[in-house]
């Protein structure tokens, strides 16, 4: 059996047992005032001290609550509509704001067998009784529970002005309870939905025990669950926590830092002691307040720094304009009704007579620390509430009943008048409709404040928003609403943070803590997407990359390679077809003077076959910046080999030949074999053939194939290359590398033959240059990473060497041509050659087309010495 339970029993059993009910320590302060039709009224009227079952001083914003109800019932009686011809009484009893003394007044409103108010046998002191048609109050959900167990059991209607519990909701337990205030669950759900609204995901919460706490936070728990709101930090406050306890609680939320926002589920006596901690422990500003109702100015006087910024919800309530004029009149000496109303005046008048106390303050009102109550609006459309419905049930049911009390007991009883009750709409005085559902509960909402600074330095709590049950969302007034937390550059407009962790960055993935809220970031590797559930990465397939919007998808990467408009393309482009122009236009002199000394002497079949592979170089060249495909891979393969080849083999049978000839005079031998010009040829021929079978046996084993490359899968970059292998590259080159060794011998061994053959010297000249071109381009080409820059290193080679061969072999021949008269060339036979300062004598019959000497005398003006140019045919 519950502890709620024994006490209503030992309640019941009290009060039908004819005993004595009269507690120790309570005042006997009942005001009350007969009438046909009695309301009963429980008002915290003094308060709770330790030690005393009442406290001796007496409760300002209580007072106000019992004069307006007072100054409504006298209203009511004066209203002809409303319970015409009858006068409603009253029974206002002090509960001290404790729930056991809240009990045991309420027994004198409820009905006791065998003992009334005038008499009671066996001689016993009588106890009070008031014959009520219904009660109001008390004003706190723990003491409303337990006066509505026992008003329940008596079936006597209860409405409440400020009781939010949701426990007084459930109809199986309190079937009698009524509220003019709507139930905690919708101050939970504002409150959540107010820190969702600012995106705050990571908060704390504190409550006060007892069932106004613990439901409450259970509600709040729900629905930031729901929302996706996790709790940092949750902690009950006893009634008995001390300043140490709340010194804990401000290192506990420090330590939980990143929850800046604190739901407060707290009484006012706790907001208090909470907001001095706050300020002993120098944490003014940390954190963002979002309290409930309790959350009042009274809360925080004297500790405004503290509740600067901080948010609450209110019930609706509004000022009374007629309560406030009659109100600011009462006197302790003239009129007022009450016994606590006089020591209420003195005490805040802080005088003992009268005509001190009217000469300091002319009205209560002008007390410094006097500020207007919101409970009197709530107390008065209680009392409408009741009356409203104690007027519908008259009119239907007993409309004659001529004042008689016999017929309006009769015909009220608590299970009808519960009934109208809960069917009663009205123009309220704190909110624009008073309208209950089936729970009793108000259909309302609350007006969110805020603790603000006005410009003039002074603290404000002012309305900034609603909210409404039957609406979605809050709704706030933005431009009114500051913020005062630090770490917001004192920017009022800067709306602080309340998470555990932030959004990842586009393309970062989550890495989940034990608390939902609370994350890591990580960004996935550069060639990675982002899972659907955004929880980690899954690499890209080869070629693609992920999308620069969400980093969900993977994209196609463009193929990169040299390209007519990139900056090296155009500078090839440019050599490739300055040298293919150059070469065509050396072909067309050498065409044009085809018969001259100098070009019959230069063995126009070898000379053809260099210009030859000098057109192939340069188209090859210009090959190179063309997308690579298949066939243009083949294409330039080729072209690179058999160019090379095509212009160096000739040269090194050209240097060949002289090489034999001269070595052959030196040894006197009379004639040399494989000298003429059809044989040079076939040797040609044959040079270039083994280039080609090379290069075939090299295709059908290494052959180029375009295709797509990624150098480094974790850089956006794929190359369209030709895929050639290294040892598709060395094989043909190693016979290319053979011939240009070979030429750079036969170049070197005839570089100081007389001068009229000294066509040698400028095929060294070409050869060595060559080399160097090679020597420089071989192991850049092997280090190079990318193959744009690879193909670009081929297509520059082939220009330089072909450039080289170019310049050092037909432009000596194209000056000879043109700047040197031909009359000054004459031909001389094998006779006159001097060979290393030895006169070699002709001893047989030599032929002289076998060797022929062409001298070419120049008579420069000063002087008859002459310049020998050898063309050996």
């Amino acid at each position: 059996m519950s502890r709620l339970q024994k006490l209503f029993l030992l309640t019941v059993v009290l009060s039908t047992n004819k005993a004595v009910f009269q507690s120790i320590g309570l005042p006997e302060d009942d005001l009350v005032q007969e009438g046909d039709l009695m309301l009963g009224f429980l008002f915290p009227l003094s308060t709770a001290e330790v030690g005393r079952t009442c406290g001796s001083r007496v409760r300002g914003f209580a007072v106000q609550g019992a004069q307006s109800a007072l100054y409504l019932i006298d209203k009511i009686n004066k209203d002809p509509n409303i319970l015409p011809n009858l006068t409603l009484g009253y029974a206002i009893l002090n509960d001290c704001g404790r729930g056991k003394v809240a009990l045991t007044r309420t027994t004198r409103l409820t009905p006791v067998m065998g003992c009334v108010r005038t008499s009671c046998s066996g001689g016993l002191v009588p106890r009070p009784f008031y014959d009520v048609a219904a009660v109001i109050g008390p004003h706190s959900s723990a003491n409303a529970i337990l006066v509505s167990t026992l008003l329940s059991a008596h079936h006597v209607p209860q409405v409440s002005y400020t009781a939010s519990s949701d426990s007084l909701s459930d109809k199986t337990k309190y079937d009698y309870f009524s509220r003019v205030v709507p139930p905690d669950k919708y101050q939970t759900e504002a409150m959540v939905e107010l820190v969702d609204f600012y995106g705050w995901s990571y908060i704390s919460t504190l409550h006060t025990e007892g069932n106004y706490g613990s439901t409450a936070i259970r509600n709040v728990n729900r629905n930031a669950k729901r929302r996706g709101i996790c709790i940092a930090y949750a902690k009950e406050v006893t009634r008995d926590s001390t300043e140490e306890d709340f010194d804990e609680i401000v290192r506990a939320l420090r330590f939980f830092g990143k929850a800046r926002a604190v739901v407060l589920f707290l009484n006012t006596f706790h907001v208090t002691r909470l907001l001095a901690a706050i300020t002993r422990k120098n944490a003014v500003g940390e954190f963002i307040w979002i309290g409930s109702e309790a959350f009042t100015r009274g809360a925080f006087t004297g500790l405004e720094p503290a509740a600067l910024g901080a948010f609450s919800m209110e019930i609706p309530s509004a000022r009374v304009p007629g309560f406030e004029e009659f109100y600011a009149k009462q006197r302790p000496w003239s009129g007022y009704k009450g016994p606590w109303y006089g020591e209420f005046y003195r005490e805040d008048f802080a005088c003992s007579n009268n005509s001190t106390c009217d000469c300091l303050y002319p009205s209560i009102t002008d007390i410094p620390s006097f500020h207007w109550s919101h409970w009197p609006s709530k107390v008065m459309d209680s009392v409408n509430t009741i009356a409203l419905g104690l007027h519908a049930l008259i009119s239907d049911h007993c409309p004659d009943h001529n004042g008689s009390r016999s017929v309006l007991k009769l015909c009220i009883n608590g299970p009808r008048l519960l009934r109208y009750i809960r069917n009663v709409s009205f123009d309220g005085y704190s909110a624009k409709t008073i309208a209950l559902d089936d729970n009793g509960d108000l259909i309302g909402g609350y007006v969110i404040k805020q603790v603000r600074l006005a410009d003039n330095g002074e603290y404000t709590h002012d309305v900034i928003g609603k909210w409404n049950r039957l609406s979605v969302g809050v709704e706030l007034d933005l431009t009114q609403i500051k913020w005062h937390a630090k770490k917001t550059n004192d920017n009022l407009s800067v709306i602080p943070e309340s998470v555990c962790a932030k959004p990842c960055a586009v393309g970062e993935y989550y890495i989940q803590r034990e608390v939902r809220c609370c994350w890591d970031c990580r960004r996935c590797r550069s060639n990675e997407r982002l899972n659907d559930d955004v929880t980690g990465c899954t690499e890209c397939d080869p070629f693609t990359w992920p999308d620069d919007v969400n980093y969900t998808t993977c994209v196609r990467i463009p193929a990169t390679y040299m390209r007519w408009e990139d900056p090296i393309g155009i500078g090839l482009a440019v050599l490739g077809s300055a040298g293919f122009l150059s070469t065509l236009f050396v072909m067309w002199l050498f065409i044009e003077n085809r018969n001259r000394k100098v070009i019959k002497g230069s063995s126009r079949e070898l000379s053809s076959v260099i210009i030859i592979g000098l057109f192939i170089a340069f188209m090859t060249a210009i090959a190179f910046i063309y997308e690579p495909t298949n066939s243009s891979c083949y294409i330039t393969f080729f072209g690179f080999n058999i160019s090379i080849a095509a212009i160096f083999a000739p040269l090194f049978i050209k240097t060949n030949r002289v090489y034999r000839l001269f070595a052959a005079a030196e040894r006197c031998q009379l004639r040399v074999t494989l000298t003429s010009n059809g044989t040079q040829m076939i040797f040609v021929a044959v040079a270039i053939f083994i280039q080609v079978i090379m290069s075939t046996f090299t295709l059908l084993f290494y052959p180029p194939r375009a295709q797509l490359n990624t150098p480094v899968v974790t850089e956006r970059y794929v190359e369209l290359q030709c895929d050639l292998q290294l040892e598709a590259l060395l094989i043909p080159l190693s016979f290319n590398i053979l011939l240009l060794l070979l030429c750079a011998v036969f170049g070197f061994l005839t570089r100081q033959l007389p001068d009229n053959f000294n066509e040698s010297w400028y095929i060294f000249i070409s050869v060595v240059t060559t080399i160097f071109i090679w020597i420089a381009f071989l192991p850049t080409y092997l280090v190079a990473f990318y193959a744009y820059h690879k193909a670009a290193l081929l297509s520059l080679a082939l220009v330089l060497n072909a450039s080289v061969t170019l310049l050092c072999l037909f432009v000596p021949k194209l000056y000879a041509v043109y700047w040197i008269d031909e009359k000054n060339i004459k031909v001389s036979n094998f006779n006159n050659l001097d060979f290393k300062d030895r006169e070699i004598s002709r001893t047989s019959s030599l032929k002289t087309t076998d060797i022929s000497v062409i001298k070419v005398e120049m008579e420069p003006p000063q002087d008859s010495s002459t310049t020998d140019i050898d063309m050996s045919t």
